[in-house]
């Protein structure tokens, strides 16, 4: 057992560790002097849910069931990272009408169902998900299609064709994204549409400028900021801390302004793009509100005092002078999933990505919005990263499908795989031949070395959930970027 953490496991007389023995805290370890049993349902469903979470795309949230030693369910479940508890029967199915919120007295799954009908937690994919149970007599194959929902009653972004590959997005009306469909074992790269429920008391949005340093990588979490910085090339987690908290939102393409020290952000949930001083007591302010549905990917032009972005819902590229005056639309054609868009100064190009399940690739054209043309379309997945590196002059992505790393000259050649490894990265920085990016399987920040091809550092926050854009913050504008 591992004291710390509480998971226990079996293992053979060499000291390997016996598969799928392994319990988490609060379960009943294994009897490991017993010869192995066929699994219950609870069992099967509760390393699946394991599994994902250590080694496949976790969607966020997972909820992990609980057995008992006989490995039957047991009558009141809880979503741990949420507080939602629930009663469910005897195969694992929720009883109607027993869901709590956090913060209230869980029902007693002991009593019927008619005694505790008043606590339901009535939404649209709850109700949905009830009626197609009911369809099913109860107990829908996995072969079935059933509604997937958040604790707090929401759609899972990602929906998936029971136990299959089958998967694609959906926006908060439980409707599917168009051009996310897929039956690749990668899942889709799909972005929550609505903000995860405030579970305790928080205080007013502030911004807490990052401890005296030269370079800082600032991050988007969810309703929040970070800020992380670098200790030469290292990621210094004992000065890590929260930026900016804002309360209710989903924090997803992110900016920095070297000149005058401003991060730039787009909110999934309110539909705007924002900005705030890193000064001390700095209030955020609302530069966009308008005619934005899905704003992801964010690039600020620190020379030209211009903002680009792109909208994923809208399948549109614009742009704006940074206090969001002056907005156009540079191209509202031939965009799908459009993700990561990035804008190089000192050429006057911008390069974007699109995930388009058909036909992804990188693209580029001035930042006046002509030029355009396609850098890259074979051997590309799901591209989400995006950056530069100054020093040789290439685009570099990282892909979520293909797991790979690459960088290419603009012109399209000098391609190379940097590394082939990756997990599932969101969100790409370049500096002092490094390589930093957001990890949706680790929740983390993930450092590899352009020189070694080697991961050298990560950064875990102690929040658990997806990290969505990162950039990189500095006391002095970096050269090329002004």
């Amino acid at each position: 057992c591992h004291a710390s953490t509480g998971y226990c496991w079996c293992v053979d007389n060499s000291g390997q560790e016996k598969a799928e023995t392994r319990t988490p805290l609060g379960t009943q370890p294994k009897d490991c002097a017993k010869p192995d049993a066929p699994k219950t349902h609870c069992e099967e469903q509760r390393d699946r849910a394991q599994a994902s979470i250590q080694e496949r795309y976790p969607i966020a949230g997972v909820f992990v069931p609980r057995c008992d030693a006989q490995g039957q369910y047991l009558p009141q479940q809880c979503h741990g990272s949420t507080g939602h508890c629930w009663c469910v029967d005897s195969s694992g199915q929720e009883r109607a009408g027993t869901r709590t919120a956090p913060g209230t007295a869980p029902v007693d799954c002991r009593k019927p169902d008619s005694a505790v009908s008043n606590n339901r937690l009535d939404s649209v994919c709850e109700r949905w998900k009830a009626s197609v149970i009911e369809h099913y007599g109860g107990k829908p194959d996995p072969k079935h299609y059933v509604p997937q929902c958040e604790p707090d009653g929401e759609f899972s972004p990602i929906q998936c064709y029971g136990e299959s590959t089958y998967c694609w997005c959906v926006d908060q009306e439980g409707r599917e994204v168009p051009g996310t469909r897929s039956h690749d074992d990668v899942k889709p790269a799909c972005l929550p549409s609505v903000a995860p429920p405030i579970i305790r008391p928080v205080t007013r949005p502030d911004v807490t400028p990052p401890t005296n340093t030269d370079v800082t990588l600032l991050y988007a979490q969810g309703q929040k900021i970070g800020a992380l910085p670098l200790n030469r090339t290292r990621l210094d987690a004992a000065r890590s801390k929260t930026l900016l908290t804002l309360h209710g939102s989903i924090v997803v393409g992110i900016a920095y302004d070297c000149k005058e020290n401003k991060v730039y952000w787009t909110d999934l949930s309110a539909r705007t793009i924002n900005r705030a001083s890193m000064a001390s007591g700095a209030e955020p302010e609302m530069l966009i509100n308008t005619n934005l549905v899905s704003p992801e990917g964010l690039a600020v032009d620190a020379k030209r005092r211009l903002m680009f972005w792109v909208d994923s819902n809208a399948d549109v590229i614009e742009s704006a002078d940074l206090d969001g005056s002056r907005r156009r639309t540079l191209f509202d054609s031939d965009l799908v999933n459009p993700r990561a868009i990035i804008v190089v100064s000192s050429t006057g190009s911008l390069y974007w990505t699109d995930w388009n399940r058909e036909a992804p690739k990188i693209e580029t054209s001035t930042v006046e919005g002509q030029d355009r043309r396609v850098v890259v379309s074979d051997g590309i997945g799901l591209p989400n990263a995006l950056t530069y590196d100054f020093s040789s002059g290439q685009i570099c992505w990282a892909d979520a499908g293909t797991k790979r790393l690459e960088c290419i000259s603009p012109n399209g050649s000098s391609r190379r795989v940097i590394n082939s490894g990756l997990n599932y990265p969101f969100s790409m920085v370049y500096y002092s031949n490094h390589f930093y990016y957001s990890d949706w399987r680790r929740d983390g920040v993930i450092a590899v070395s352009k020189d070694s091809s080697k991961f050298t550092d990560e950064y875990l926050p102690e929040q658990r959930s997806h990290l969505y854009g990162i950039t990189i913050a500095t006391t002095h504008c970096l050269p090329g970027s002004h």
